[in-house]
């Protein structure tokens, strides 16, 4: 826990970081007392309390003066990790109750699975699902270099920026998806005793604030890119790897993932140049969807071409090309896509 000791600064910079243990050396409780349990609409298999301090015992965890420091280092961006790995599992998770579901529910003489409108929200559910798992999954790779080592300076930079990205994104998709998968199922998503999906979708709500809400993310990364141009190391991964993909049938994503990145570049130059702190707060938001699928799509193209490589039966294109689509294509119309129903049929047929 942080705490600020007596007589220290105001601010972050007076905040030291505390280990509070449960039980003292002797057995005894330590001097805590819990004022009372919060009824969260969320997450209630985890308690969340007010907790009064009385005569504790607590140990100084690092230099006082960065205390908060290290919080955030040690502790929030490890928890903002496995926030956005939680999300990742429950998008994965709606997608298998609503498919599952679409393909065994008959309606007017037809498992609702074979209708294009059901197809879209399975088609939705699995491709943010497996972007989510991509980002959160590359974002531990980091963070493994890292503490063993291995990571370089731009690898640094580059994780300190996704992870607050990515514990953005994943939760908001998280929350859209769980919401898409409760409409397939219809007036028995909305029933607790029926599926498991009532329980996520308030899980997910409180994923959305724990760890650091959407607005001090945003405004986290801003920060971070003004006085670190940690923005760099990520268009420079993004440009590395796409050139490095050669199979041809994913070289059109490619190129589309290619533009996306020339244009978020020159939107952030422009955001730069105005030198206008509310402007850039106003719109930062929109700045961070845009190097969230530009992330996440770049890692579904590495998967998708390993697997290709591999010669597996693999689905990973063509779910990349749906997130592609919808993300970052720029005037991409599905009415105008004469492959968009046979795309669609494809996801329901996975399972």
């Amino acid at each position: 826990m942080t705490a600020r000791p007596e007589g220290a600064h105001d601010g972050t910079k007076g905040l030291g970081l505390f280990l509070v243990p449960r039980t003292l050396d002797d057995g005894s409780v330590n001097g805590f007392y819990i004022r009372r349990l919060k009824d969260k609409l969320g997450t209630r298999t985890l308690a969340s309390a007010e907790v009064d301090f009385v005569d504790a015992v607590a140990y100084q965890v690092g230099p006082l003066e960065d205390g908060f420091k290290n919080a955030v280092s040690l502790v929030l961006n490890t928890s903002r990790l496995l926030n956005a790995v939680a999300c990742a599992g429950i998008m994965r998770r709606a997608y298998i109750e609503a498919a599952h579901y679409a393909c065994h529910r008959d309606a007017f003489g037809h498992a609702i699975a074979k209708y294009p409108l059901v197809q879209e929200a399975i088609a939705d559910l699995y491709s943010e699902a497996v972007a989510a798992t991509a980002s959160s999954f590359f974002i531990a790779h980091l963070l493994d270099k890292i503490e063993t080592g291995q990571a370089n300076e731009n690898e640094e930079q580059l994780y300190r920026l996704l992870v607050n990205i990515n514990k953005y994104i994943t939760s908001i998709r998280g929350t859209e998806m769980v919401h898409r998968a409760i409409e397939v199922l219809g007036g028995n998503g909305a029933i607790e005793s029926f599926s498991i999906l009532p329980r996520l979708y308030r899980d997910l709500v409180v994923l959305e604030s724990w760890e650091g809400t959407h607005n001090v993310l945003c405004v986290q990364v801003l920060r971070d890119m003004q006085r670190y141009h940690i923005h760099l190391p990520l268009f420079a991964f993004v440009d590395t790897k796409l050139a490095q993909i050669e199979s041809e049938v994913l070289q059109d994503d490619v190129a589309v993932v290619y533009k996306a990145s020339d244009r978020l570049k020159k939107t952030i130059l422009n955001m730069e140049e105005r030198d206008d702190s509310m402007y850039a707060q106003a719109h930062i938001r929109r700045i961070v969807d845009d190097m969230a699928h530009l992330a996440q799509a770049t890692l579904l193209l590495i998967e998708s071409e390993w697997e290709l490589q591999q010669r597996m039966d693999t689905f990973k294109p063509i779910a990349t090309t749906y997130f592609i689509n919808r993300h970052l294509r720029p005037n991409y119309d599905p009415m105008q896509d004469e492959d968009y129903l046979t795309r669609l049929a494809q996801f329901v047929d996975l399972v």
